[in-house]
């Protein structure tokens, strides 16, 4: 499975229970508008699995926070 942004797997699931507590969403919430099961959920915010990257991006969504994409290298990347 590819990581996130080399995000370590549980503070990826901490962001991700954060975005969802800020957007005054449940886990269930959260499920049903991804299409997954809650523990899926329950399991991607403990740090014990990760989202794919297109379940990742949909999340986002799903928080109120829209995926932006920048691909221009920044700063210190390799061309």
């Amino acid at each position: 499975m590819v990581r996130l942004c080399g995000v370590d797997r549980y503070d990826l699931g901490e962001g991700l229970r954060r975005l969802r507590i800020a957007a005054g969403k449940s886990p269930d919430d959260v499920a049903r508008a991804l299409n997954v099961t809650r523990t899926a959920v329950v399991l991607w915010e403990a740090g014990e699995r990760e989202p794919r990257a297109t379940t990742f991006i949909r999340f986002l969504e799903a928080t109120g926070r829209p995926f932006r994409w920048d691909p221009s290298p920044g700063k210190g990347d390799n061309p």
